[in-house]
């Protein structure tokens, strides 16, 4: 059982776009292991991977889990790239601030049951799809809000940091990164997402020197990233040839080899 979140020091920075395509790119790699990856939409603020995949009105949801009102594990829906997700509800009158505060025993229950996946049907109720495997990575997304976090890292038992090579990106990252330091978190390192390489950016040597942490994956600027966002699919399942569906599926391999996620 492992549950690793992606988190980053402030919005904008395609965390979610990460999440989506980083458990894309694993998910493969665990199937063949008789087990699954799971992604948690925990941005109770801003909850967008529904959104992103195309299904933002489930009613069965994280909030509705946490609520005591659905077991988390008849929460989980599969995308049709095999993506297994459970989202949280994208409805203002469902967020309440204790909500992440309960997190973690959902994402423990989740990482141990075997999981019932739901195929989401726009305008039809969801068809029940047993599966006979168990699950070994949970992935969260995490918000981008202090407080939502730090709880979200709290119940991980990985972290890792997603920024830009935008200047004030890395600061702010750097900035988190001490934060995290300071009550006992670590981020073990950081994805450079939306990668350009020119001359108003930092290189990614000056970001691992600021941040001294690694650089765990780089992932370029895309326009099939925009592209299969629009079709609602990850991109590595939309435009697998594309260069950031390699750099995804490069991302997971190396994370992979460190073993603790596998």
């Amino acid at each position: 059982m492992t549950i690793l979140s992606l988190v980053s020091a402030k919005g904008g920075v395609g965390k979610t776009t990460v999440s989506i395509n980083l458990s894309s790119a694993l998910s493969p790699h665990f199937e063949t292991n008789n087990s699954s990856v799971i992604l948690v939409d925990a941005d109770f603020i801003h909850p967008n991977i529904s959104l992103n995949l195309g299904f933002p009105n489930l009613t069965k949801n994280l909030n509705s889990a946490i609520n005591g009102t659905h077991p988390v594990h008849s929460c989980l829906y599969q995308h049709n790239s095999g993506l297994k997700f459970v989202p949280s509800s994208i409805f203002q009158k469902d967020y309440h601030n204790s909500l992440i505060t309960h997190l973690k025993p959902h994402l423990i229950d989740l990482s141990k049951r075997k999981p019932h996946a739901h195929f989401p049907k726009r305008g039809a109720s969801t068809n029940s799809m047993a599966q006979n495997n168990s699950t070994n990575l949970v992935v969260v997304d995490s918000a981008d809000d202090h407080f939502h976090t730090m709880h979200t890292m709290q119940a991980s038992d990985h972290v890792i940091a997603v920024c830009t090579a935008c200047p004030n990106s890395v600061h702010d990252t750097k900035k988190f990164i001490e934060q995290s330091n300071s009550i006992g978190i670590n981020i073990e390192g950081v994805i450079v997402n939306q990668f350009k390489s020119d001359e108003f950016d930092h290189s990614l040597f000056e970001i691992s020197e600021k941040l001294s942490k690694p650089i765990l994956g780089v992932i370029p600027f895309d326009n099939s990233v925009r592209s299969a966002s629009k079709l609602n699919h990850p991109v590595v399942f939309a435009h697998p040839d594309s260069d950031s569906a390699s750099a995804f599926r490069k991302l997971a391999v190396s994370l992979l080899a460190g073993d603790p996620y596998a």
